[in-house]
């Protein structure tokens, strides 16, 4: 991150230069595949990608990066809402998620980079996709409870759970009242 990187055939570096309507803006400012822009200069954090696409849109010119980074553990600066690039909380979708709560600053580890935007955009949210993808979430599919179901477990009229009931009484077995005689 902190030298100059020369990008291989097939990779594409981009940095964030703002946010619109709750969509990020990327620009390509490195082509592996570009003879004359293959280059990322020293001190630039930025973003890889890479597919099957032929796309070389490069603008090697930039002073509006908004990815932020450093080689020591560092609290997060330059904007007054910050993400981090990483998975949700299942592990499911990767993009642009608070690194705190309401986008506060946050400790960021050593080599990362952190997206740090100016003022909170309108609509602010806690996460932002990135390039492709569609980050506007419209209803949730499933819900899924990876908790496993606990079979025959019973519990007392006091919510504490019983191996088998010795005394008469109440008891709770599978979500239904059983008496004991």
């Amino acid at each position: 991150m902190y030298n100059d990187v020369k990008l291989p055939s097939g990779v594409a570096a981009y940095i964030v230069s703002g946010v619109n309507n709750g969509k990020l803006t990327y620009q390509k400012i490195a082509d592996g595949d570009d003879e004359n822009h293959k280059t990322v200069p020293a001190g630039t954090a930025f973003m890889l990608y890479s597919d099957s696409k032929d796309t070389r849109d490069v603008n090697p010119s930039f002073t509006n990066n908004l990815l932020h980074g450093s080689d020591t553990k560092t609290t997060t600066y330059g904007g007054a809402i910050y993400y981090k690039l990483t998975y949700n909380n299942a592990g499911t979708v990767f993009g642009w998620y608070w690194g705190a709560d309401g986008g506060a600053a946050f400790e960021s580890p050593a080599n990362k980079a952190w997206l740090a935007l100016p003022a909170a955009p309108a609509g602010v949210r806690m996460f932002l996709g990135l390039p492709g993808d569609d980050d506007d979430v419209t209803g949730i599919a499933s819900i899924e409870n990876k908790q496993q179901k606990a079979e025959h477990v019973w519990y007392d009229l006091n919510g504490r759970r019983v191996n088998t009931p010795t005394t008469k009484g109440i008891y709770f077995k599978d979500g239904r009242k059983m008496v004991i005689k």
